[in-house]
């Protein structure tokens, strides 16, 4: 006897039935939350035989590989098992995204958000503290005005349970599609952060892309030479095309520290981090992580830019050769509706589909500014 049954037959002892089922799943789901059991230990088979076959078999019914499910559909749709099996996927869905976009999440603010776009507060210049001398009241701080627009978009799949997979215990085929479809959902999260980190169209959109940067409701380009179209301001984030040097970067880091608000106050961008495609990795590990002297200097001199920043790489990069460099947290933010999740309904009888598992989420990702993150367009 197993320690699922075990389990069932002791709250058997001490409750009917329904009862004996439902606490039987909670200590089920409690075990897998506390990751003292995983959901592939798990028998599909043995939980549908504890949670729906005792009612089947109360209502007279049988049920094998050769009966319909449509026969068991009150039974079924009833019972615990639609939320016992969604609960054995769950943490493969949400655990597995977590890890697979841990990297670039660094990249962005997060934020909530209950609408299908957000107007947010984007580039402003607010007055700032002032002097106060004694005696006089303090001045009026006006509210920045919210220029800057971010669409959440919504992306999802479906899994199947067959009535094959429950009868032949299939669990780890079950199992096996959701850290899939985690994979995949991980996947258009950290593509759309890259191609919206590199104001590229974002093609898991399909011709729906409103753009990484609406700013006064138009979408506006990121990265120039010039931005004085936008808010009057030359302010220059896009640097002489070159390969990780002291020269490029330190090219990009002046053109931080010369950025200019709407009213031409200094603005404080930094270079903290340095971003690019996967290919780079080994070229952005040996200059900014080893490299002690500027190799492609007549006089060697030292690297003064070895291990000061964070390098965040990705294959989802739409470039392979262009990099960014900045303060990526300051000016991308990632506006959750809601974050990958699993629903359950029933399925479609017809195809033998007992429960179809709904994975899914909403967000958006844009640009607030673009004051705190430079571009090299190099070629490679």
């Amino acid at each position: 006897m197993s320690a699922l049954t075990q389990l069932y037959e002791k709250h058997r002892c001490s409750a009917d039935i329904p009862q004996a089922q439902k606490a039987t799943v909670d200590d089920l789901v409690k075990f897998i939350e506390l990751k003292d059991i995983t959901p592939d230990e798990v028998s599909l088979k043995e939980l549908f035989d504890i949670t729906v076959r005792p009612q089947i078999a109360k209502n007279g019914k049988h049920f094998d590989q050769m009966s319909s499910l449509s026969s068991i559909h009150e039974e079924l749709s009833s019972s615990v098992f639609p939320y016992a099996t969604r609960k054995l996927i769950a943490p493969y869905i949400m655990e597995q995204y977590e890890v697979d976009t841990a990297d670039v999440m660094k990249l962005v603010t997060e934020t909530t958000s209950n609408k299908p776009e957000e107007d947010i507060v984007g580039m402003s210049d607010s007055d700032g503290p002032k002097y106060v001398p004694e005696g006089y009241p303090y001045p009026s701080s006006q509210m920045a005005e919210k220029r800057v627009k971010i669409v959440n978009h919504k992306f999802g799949n479906d899994i199947d349970l067959t009535k094959e997979m429950i009868l032949y215990d299939q669990t780890g085929q079950l199992v096996q599609r959701a850290r899939d479809e985690a994979t995949f959902m991980g996947e258009i999260i950290e593509r759309g952060i890259c191609y919206r980190l590199a104001d590229t169209t974002w093609t898991d959109l399909e011709g729906h892309d409103p753009g990484a940067f609406i700013y006064g409701g138009t979408a506006s380009t990121v990265y120039s030479t010039d931005h004085s179209a936008i808010d009057g301001q030359t302010n220059s984030n896009l640097g002489t095309a070159g390969a990780p040097s002291w020269t490029t970067t330190n090219e990009l880091g002046q053109k931080l520290s010369g950025m200019k608000s709407i009213k031409g106050k200094p603005v404080r961008a930094r270079m903290t981090t340095i971003v690019g495609h996967t290919n780079m990795a080994e070229e952005f590990a040996r200059f900014y992580g080893h490299q002690e002297y500027e190799l492609n200097s007549g006089e060697r001199n030292v690297n003064t830019f070895k291990g000061r920043f964070q390098i965040v790489t990705s294959q989802f990069m739409p470039s392979s050769t262009h990099w960014f460099a900045g303060d990526p947290k300051r000016q991308l933010i990632f506006q959750w509706n809601w974050k990958p999740t699993v629903t359950d309904e029933m399925g479609d009888y017809k195809r033998d589909i007992a429960l179809v598992f709904k994975v899914s989420t909403k967000f958006g990702i844009g640009h607030r500014d673009y004051r705190f993150i430079t571009k090299n367009a190099y070629a490679g």
